[in-house]
C-alpha cells in the first residue's frame, strides 16, 4: 500500500537498495556459471558498431544488426581483454568477420526474453514479483534479460510500461525527466535505417519509415551545448541515479530514460526487467496533450 500511494499513484521513481538478496541469481550469475548453464544455446545478438543501438545517428533512426549467435561465444566478446584497455586476444574467433575490434555486441532483445530465449535461467530469478503484481494489479507482459558491458547505451526514450528494473552484475546509469519534460526535449521524426556488416564494413542502410524519437544525448552533451541547437531544453529537469548489484529501481511509465552502464570485473553488466502494462488513464491523456 505504502509502494502505490507514494510512488505509483505519484508517478514516481524509488530505488530499492539490497532488493535482490533473496534470489539465487544474486549468488550464481557470474559469467562461469551462465557459460554452464547456456553453453552453446543460440541466443538473440544486437550488433553495432559504436554501442548505441535504437539511436539517431548521422540524422537517422539506426537500429542494430540483430544476429543469433551461440552463447559462449558471445560470452567471449563480452570478456575479451578489450574491456580492459589491452588487446584482444588473438586466437579470438570471428562471428561472420565481426569481433571486439570492430563490433559491439549486446543481449537486449525485449520480447520477453528471458522467459523465451534464456528459460535454463528461470530457475534463479522470480517469474514475477508478487509485490508488483499486487501495485500494478496485472502480470508482467514481459521479463527481459540484458547482458552487455560498459560500451553499450540506450538512447533516450520512454516506454509505455511500469517498469522494475534490476541489476544482478555490472552498474547501470539512468538519466532520468519526468513525463512533464517531453515539451521540452527535441522529439521529431527521423527516417529508419538499420546496421548492416557487410566486407569487413559496417554500412547504414536505408529503410522506407519514420519514426519520432529523440537527438539528445545527456552523457555526451553538456546542457548548454544541447541548450544551443534545443532552446526549449533550458527547461528540462534531468537527475541521475546509480543502481548496482542487488538494487531495484521503479521507473514509472512514461518517463523519458537514457541507460548507461558500466561493467564489472569479469566485462559484465547483467540485469532483469519486469515490464508490467501501464493504466491508461489521466496521467496518461494529459501526458500526450503536452
Amino acid at each position: 500500500l505504502n509502494f502505490v500511494h507514494h510512488y505509483i499513484s505519484a508517478n514516481k521513481p524509488v530505488i530499492f537498495r539490497n532488493a535482490l538478496e533473496g534470489w539465487p541469481a544474486s549468488e550464481k550469475w557470474n559469467v562461469e556459471y551462465l557459460k554452464q548453464v547456456l553453453s552453446d544455446k543460440e541466443i538473440s545478438v544486437a550488433c553495432t558498431p559504436n554501442g548505441k543501438a535504437d539511436a539517431v545517428h548521422e540524422g537517422k533512426f539506426i537500429k542494430p544488426m540483430e544476429v543469433k549467435m551461440k552463447f559462449n561465444q558471445f560470452m567471449q566478446f563480452m570478456t575479451n581483454k578489450r574491456r580492459f584497455n589491452n588487446l584482444p586476444d588473438k586466437e579470438e574467433e570471428e562471428f561472420n568477420g565481426m569481433n571486439s575490434w570492430n563490433t559491439i555486441f549486446y543481449a537486449q532483445h525485449q520480447n520477453s526474453s528471458l522467459t523465451k530465449e534464456f528459460q535454463e535461467l528461470m530457475q534463479d530469478v522470480p517469474e514475477q514479483l508478487g509485490f508488483a503484481v499486487r501495485a500494478f494489479n496485472n502480470l508482467p507482459d514481459a521479463v527481459n534479460l540484458w547482458i552487455g558491458d560498459g560500451q553499450s547505451t540506450s538512447s533516450l526514450h520512454k516506454d509505455p510500461y511500469e517498469n522494475i528494473y534490476c541489476v544482478l552484475a555490472g552498474k547501470k546509469i539512468f538519466t532520468l525527466y519526468p513525463p512533464t519534460d517531453v515539451v521540452n526535449v527535441p522529439y521529431k521524426n527521423y527516417n529508419e535505417a538499420h546496421y548492416h556488416f557487410e566486407d569487413n564494413e559496417w554500412k547504414i542502410v536505408d529503410e522506407d519509415t519514420q519514426v519520432p524519437w529523440i537527438d539528445v544525448d545527456p552523457d555526451k552533451q553538456t546542457r548548454e551545448e544541447i541548450i544551443q541547437v534545443y532552446p526549449r531544453y533550458k527547461h528540462a529537469t534531468p537527475f541521475k541515479v546509480e543502481i548496482g548489484p542487488g538494487d531495484a529501481l521503479y521507473l514509472p511509465s512514461l518517463w523519458l530514460h537514457q541507460v548507461a552502464q558500466d561493467h564489472n570485473e569479469e566485462g559484465v553488466v547483467v540485469a532483469v526487467n519486469y515490464w508490467h502494462d501501464m493504466q491508461y488513464g489521466p496521467l496518461f491523456n494529459y501526458n500526450q496533450l503536452l
